[in-house]
């Protein structure tokens, strides 16, 4: 991605997920016990922040911010009779200052994380007879180390590069941001640049800059594949530590107008429908 911004001001790139969790809190009042149930957030994904300086005709003197984060899993927690999940999560930042020329690229490495999978290895055909199959199948756990690397190469933009452009911020009601910016990268011109989430702009939101006639093109494209129709998703939850009564009726307060929860007896768990950004 490609993202704009002026001299000694920051701009960041932010490919983020919003993990909901909810925070259960109890307290006395006038002898009265209260029980406060608070939709919460955890950010995971990756955010890079940018905060550069021209220094010369040529040079760019950057402080740059790598932040990845992702989620390791729930813990349990019991608050009086009610039990609250809470997600744990691991972030790995590497702080980064540095001066170079206009066009000339860097490498950030030293993100590095240890990624556990479940593997289930099966004999084709005997591990699916009943009873016996399970003598047939295996599972193991892998572990792989992982290291992120992360290219930014500054470009100083001249006068006539900036000339004839035009931005506009686009905020989206259903569909993700990242999603759309993804989408959008392969019709925007060799001048534009598409800005994710930009400081300043409303929540899940991208800011664009390209030409007048492209950025006609580009706004057709966004008012067909941001419609409730297109972004459409339907997701189920698994519950296994609450009610799933109770539990609807908090998700509710989080889905748009035209969003809807089924509840699920037989298995515990929840059908959300709503929009890609609110599922």
């Amino acid at each position: 991605p490609q993202i704009t911004t002026i001299s000694g001001e920051v701009a960041g790139m932010y490919a983020v997920q919003d993990i909901p969790y909810v925070k259960i809190t109890k307290r006395e009042e006038e002898g009265e016990k209260i029980t406060e149930v608070e939709p919460k957030y955890s950010t995971v994904g990756m955010i890079l922040q940018v905060l550069p300086r021209i220094v010369g005709e040529d040079l760019v003197q950057m402080s740059i911010l790598p932040i990845v984060a992702e989620l390791l899993g729930y813990e349990t927690f019991k608050v009086d009779t009610i039990l609250q999940k809470l997600p744990i999560l691991s972030r790995r930042v590497a702080p980064t200052n540095i001066t170079v020329r206009s066009g000339e690229p860097i490498v950030i490495g030293g993100l590095l994380s240890k990624k556990k999978t479940k593997v289930e290895s099966r004999f084709p055909i005997l591990s699916a007879l009943p009873v016996v199959g399970r003598l047939f199948t295996s599972t193991y756990e892998k572990e792989e180390n992982v290291n992120i690397l992360i290219t930014v190469k500054p470009h100083i933009l001249k006068p006539r590069e900036i000339r004839g452009r035009t931005k506009k911020i686009f905020a989206f009601r259903y569909a993700l941001a990242e999603e759309v910016a993804s989408q959008i990268s392969e019709i925007i011109s060799p001048q534009g640049m598409i800005e994710i989430n930009p400081k300043e702009a409303p929540p899940n939101s991208v800011l664009v800059r390209d030409n007048e006639d492209q950025m006609k093109v580009i706004q057709d494209v966004l008012t067909k594949i941001g419609t409730y129709e297109q972004q459409r998703r339907e997701k189920i939850f698994l519950l296994r530590y609450s009610s799933p009564e109770p539990t609807k009726k908090i998700l509710l307060s989080l889905l748009s107008s035209r969003g809807s929860i089924k509840i699920d007896k037989k298995t515990n768990s929840l059908v959300v429908e709503d929009g890609a950004y609110q599922v």
